[in-house]
């Protein structure tokens, strides 16, 4: 005799499709700190928004003789920084058929509701979007490619990451993509003809990218070139110089800032940028600290630290700290400096510590909130006007302000563990 097998009788067996679970982490801490940035008091016009900074020194000041002439009067007068407001957007498509069996009784035959997982899905990527944002140039610049680019399907090796010669590690500059981005290739921000199409392939060796153009193949100009986002339906528009104004690379390294240069008002730009490497240390640490206290109106209250640097600060202050308890040593470290809150997170570029004052990095506008979003109901969708699908989506319309460029101080090509 033999026994009838669950194979034979396997349709009398269910299947089971557990919950949906994330595999990855796509918790973007930026954009909690964005979140909670100080909300500038401007009016969200879609005109001129200026802000006047005093940023020259009072003068005219002069010793006078008894009964004799009086100081020359003068006032230093302020310039104005001017902002702007960016509109950033996601979008996602349901069939009308689907939303109609949910509507009607039939989402429990769903293992997660597709609305639901569309807007946590576009949620994650939205915030990514912006969490990337707050390192990445005004330009809208995520890497630096040598490649030539005169193939239908082209793989874009990768050499620096945010247009930053420093940013070279390959992981760190594959993450500024996704699959299913689009992305456009700039030369020296004129977009190359026909060089535009969706990433079908990352790698995070290389690092590299592979695009498939729309259409022809386009014309290799020879030269390092700039790729930037360009996610819309019209395959002509790109991200280029749409990026958030006050972000850390062109708070540490852009000329102008605001409409204002700093080689016009060398007192506005930043006060201190030590490139030189090697390991972080307490003293250099304060150094910083010193800085923004002599050359800004703040005190440093904030550090953003890359991952890497944390580490090797823990190494260097953790032998010293051995013998302090016998009985209990905690594995894991953590740096502290009071009134100081440290800030590390996979964004940060590895090497890099920023140093600054919380007062100094503003919001502007920053609406709607969309963490409501990932409550979307039915009803918020609305149709598409020639096909049988639902349109659903979240929109941001705002910026960041720097209001004092001296109130950062900036270390990059830092050692890491």
């Amino acid at each position: 005799p033999t026994a009838t097998t669950s194979t034979t009788l396997a349709s009398i067996w269910k299947k089971f499709q557990a919950k949906v679970t994330e595999a990855v982490s796509f918790k973007v801490a930026e954009f909690q700190m964005l979140s909670d940035m100080k909300e500038g008091k401007y009016l969200p016009t879609t005109r001129e928004v200026f802000r006047p900074i005093r940023i020259n020194q009072g003068y005219g000041i002069g010793a006078i003789a008894e009964g004799a002439a009086r100081a020359v009067p003068g006032t230093a007068a302020p310039v104005d920084l001017t902002l702007t407001l960016n509109h950033y957007q996601g979008q996602f498509a349901i069939p009308q058929k689907i939303m109609l069996i949910a509507q009607n009784g039939g989402e429990d035959a769903m293992i997660m509701s597709q609305l639901k997982y569309a807007a946590r899905d576009k949620f994650d990527g939205f915030t990514r979007y912006l969490g990337d944002s707050m390192y990445m140039p005004s330009t809208a610049i995520r890497a630096l490619t040598a490649t030539a680019l005169n193939s239908a399907t082209v793989t874009l090796t990768m050499v620096t990451g945010l247009n930053q010669s420093f940013i070279t590690d390959a992981g760190y500059i594959s993450r500024l993509f996704a699959v299913g981005d689009r992305v456009q290739i700039m030369n020296t921000g004129t977009a190359v003809a026909l060089a535009v199409g969706p990433i079908t392939a990352i790698s995070a060796t290389s690092p590299s990218i592979t695009v498939v153009y729309d259409g022809a193949t386009p014309t290799d100009p020879s030269t390092t070139c700039q790729i930037v986002l360009a996610n819309t339906l019209d395959n002509t528009a790109n991200d280029y110089n749409k990026g958030l104004s006050a972000n850390l690379m062109d708070i540490y390294g852009a000329t102008s800032l605001h409409g204002i240069s700093d080689s016009t008002y060398p007192q506005t730009g930043p006060q201190f940028t030590d490139t030189t490497g090697g390991r972080f240390t307490g003293v250099r640490f304060m150094k910083g600290q010193d800085a923004i206290e002599n050359f800004s109106p703040y005190e440093a209250d904030a550090c953003i630290i890359a991952q890497d640097v944390h580490r090797d600060v823990v190494a260097q202050y953790q032998a010293q700290l051995r013998f302090a308890s016998p009985y209990k040593m905690d594995i894991d470290g953590s740096i502290s400096a009071e009134g100081v809150t440290f800030f590390k997170t996979k964004r940060v570029p590895l090497g890099t510590v920023t140093l600054y004052a919380k007062d100094a990095w503003e919001k502007f506008f920053g609406r709607p909130d969309i963490e409501d979003f990932q409550d979307i109901e039915w009803s918020e969708l609305r149709p598409s006007e020639n096909y049988s699908f639902m349109y659903g989506g979240l929109d941001w319309v705002g910026n960041t302000v720097c209001n004092s460029r001296p109130a950062f101080a900036f270390w990059n090509g830092l050692s890491g563990s």
